[in-house]
């Protein structure tokens, strides 16, 4: 007797949310690994590459100012959403505007090692993480004299939104001028949980 179409349907759910689970846990464990969250800097000079300069994960200042980082301009920290990267056009066309109309220094946070399609609740799971990376980094920049908290602004797309507002719950050296939240995911996102989420 061959599979329903509906038994071959909740198997294949099931695969994905067990494969999900594991890689979650994975992550968790490991989300502070440097090369899970990636940080591109672009300013006027790389806006026409789209993965501008990463800069070092080891936080050295000398190589953050190497990319061209101006600490005398606004910076702009876009954070994409699920399934996404920085190559993606959600982060591709903020970072041309903003480099076309502003000198600014543009900080694209790439964590696509931690939301692969069609792992959302992977992603889900993981923005808290990121967010903490996100504001420890940025935290050493404020520290390091390369960021101003009055003239950071911060913009999360969809599930970034929320590591956006994880992003400023966190950070130790102060308020950020502005949190901008792009359409933020809403599929298992607790409003309640403000640890985990974009306030509204």
């Amino acid at each position: 007797t061959s599979a329903s179409p509906l038994t071959m349907a909740n198997a294949r759910l099931a695969a994905v949310l067990l494969l999900a689970v594991a890689f979650q846990a994975e992550a968790a464990s490991d989300w502070y690994h440097k090369a899970h969250v990636r940080f591109h800097v672009f300013t006027k000079d790389t806006a026409h590459t789209t993965k501008g300069v990463m800069i070092q994960p080891d936080l050295d200042k000398q190589n953050v100012l190497a990319s061209g980082f101006n600490p005398k301009l606004d910076t702009k920290v876009l954070i994409h959403g699920f399934s996404n990267g920085v190559t993606s056009t959600a982060m591709q066309e903020p970072k041309d505007a903003y480099l076309t109309v502003s000198d600014v220094n543009v900080m694209v946070v790439d964590w696509s090692d931690l939301n692969p399609a069609p792992l959302y609740l992977a992603g889900v799971g993981n923005v808290r993480g990121v967010g903490m990376r996100v504001a420890e980094v940025l935290d050493w920049m404020v520290a390091e004299g390369l960021v101003k908290l009055d003239r950071l602004h911060i913009v999360g797309h969809s599930l970034g939104a929320h590591v956006a507002g994880v992003t400023g719950h966190n950070m130790q050296s102060g308020r950020v001028a502005r949190i901008t939240g792009l359409d933020p995911a809403r599929p298992l996102i607790n409003p309640k949980d403000i640890d985990s989420c974009l306030s509204p």
